[in-house]
């Protein structure tokens, strides 16, 4: 067996090994009866190791040095944090977080802010989300009724199966009892055979009146089920013309959004024909808001185009007479007025 290597070792000397021979010794698995400096030794035999992402990162992106250099401290320390997978580090160890500097070295795009038009159109997005949220919550509350009401109907149909079965069984036994004196010997007199007949009389019209009773009962069951069908296919065809319409809400929602952000564009060059467009364009994307059932135009859709170009570039001038300015979106929108 080869000598086991120790951090903390004096036969070998750390600063004159390079970065490359560090690596290597960090990510080497350990072999049986290894020690490593302030960790204490697994229980377990031939641990795994689990070697930090950040140090292994600092080690690759530092340049190699020479055997004359004294390596890094901290590519010293990155050995101590290694331990076996499934043990839990020493009491009293602690570990050296990285810096936000050194963070955005190895994440730059944590450190990006978003620009004032991207935080506005987020809000807006957000608030849509909301909106399609809440007609969502509601949706799964009327099918959580519907589904209420067939258990419900499922243990009424349940409950009048049981007494139906009961019935049966009162209406089988008798039959028995009616085959019963059929078969009996027919030596008994007159007065017997009368008594007799008159309670069997009894007991068809009360085995009739039951059978009129179950014939019924199955009738209203029958009829109960085609109510509770037709009732769930109409919610489902409710429930599909909602989908589709939240479908098609959606996507003019998403192609006005895209339409809106191409002419605030062509506005922000200074355009003042365009800024008289945009106050009448922002008018009809609210109206369209408040048709799809989102909240007041106040609280979810941003202040009117109009009144932000007039804070930004001064009162709005009279749009000339030209109509070739005119772009294809408000063609679209107004060739009908």
């Amino acid at each position: 067996m080869r000598p086991t290597p120790m951090v903390n070792s004096t036969s070998t000397d750390i600063n004159k090994l390079s970065t490359t021979e560090l690596r290597r010794r960090l990510t080497m698995p350990l072999s049986e009866g290894e020690e490593i400096a302030s960790v204490a030794p697994a229980p377990a035999p031939a641990p795994v190791l689990e070697p930090d992402t950040l140090s292994v990162l600092r080690a690759a992106t530092r340049p190699t040095v020479s055997h004359n250099t004294p390596a890094p401290e901290e590519t010293l320390n990155t050995r101590s944090v290694i331990r076996p997978m499934g043990t839990l580090p020493p009491a009293g160890s602690t570990r050296k977080s990285k810096s936000p500097s050194q963070l955005d070295v190895f994440f730059p795009e944590q450190s990006q802010v978003p620009s004032s038009s991207e935080k506005d159109e987020l809000e807006s997005l957000r608030a849509e989300n909301n909106d399609l949220r809440e007609l969502l919550d509601e949706m799964r509350h009327l099918l959580q009724e519907a589904n209420d009401a067939d258990v419900r109907q499922k243990a009424d149909l349940e409950q009048k199966t049981a007494k139906i079965a009961e019935l049966e069984e009162i209406l089988q036994s008798f039959e028995d009892q009616v085959r019963a004196i059929q078969e009996a010997p027919k030596h008994k007199n007159a007065d017997e055979l009368e008594e007799w007949a008159d309670e069997l009389e009894r007991e068809n019209a009360k085995i009739i009146q039951l059978r009129r009773d179950l014939d019924a009962d199955r009738r209203q069951m029958k009829l109960d089920e085609q109510d509770l069908e037709r009732q769930m296919r109409e919610m489902e065809v409710s429930m599909a013309k909602e989908r589709a319409v939240m479908a098609r809400q959606e996507t003019e929602l998403r192609r006005l959004n895209q339409e809106i952000n191409q002419e605030l564009e062509l506005a922000q060059r200074g355009d003042p024909a365009l800024r008289q467009q945009m106050a009448v364009f922002s008018r009809r994307h609210q109206d369209i808001l408040a048709r799809a059932g989102s909240a007041p135009a106040s609280a979810v859709a941003p202040p009117p185009v109009a009144e932000v170009l007039e804070s930004s570039h001064g009162p709005l001038q009279a749009a000339p007479t030209n109509k070739s300015t005119d772009s294809n979106v408000f063609r679209r929108l107004f060739k009908k007025s």
